[in-house]
């Protein structure tokens, strides 16, 4: 996977690489329940995962991620 700049860091949100992974149901145990109790709290989080699991191809996601921040 390619590294992003996580912008997320300054609010205190996980990061895009966590929610991509959450997306893709590759995380730990652990971390996706980490996941999951942010996104209780974290609308940020919540919006931008339910963008991320309308694209299935995380390359794809991460282009359209770095794309968004220029």
């Amino acid at each position: 996977m390619k590294a992003v700049k996580n912008n997320f860091d300054k609010s205190g949100c996980i990061s895009e690489k966590m929610l991509l992974g959450y997306a893709h149901g590759s995380l730990s145990p652990a971390d996706q329940h980490y996941v999951e109790r942010h996104l209780i709290d974290c609308n940020l989080c919540t919006e931008a995962l339910e963008g991320l699991l309308l694209i299935r191809n995380s390359d794809k996601a991460i282009e359209m991620i770095v794309a968004l921040k220029h």
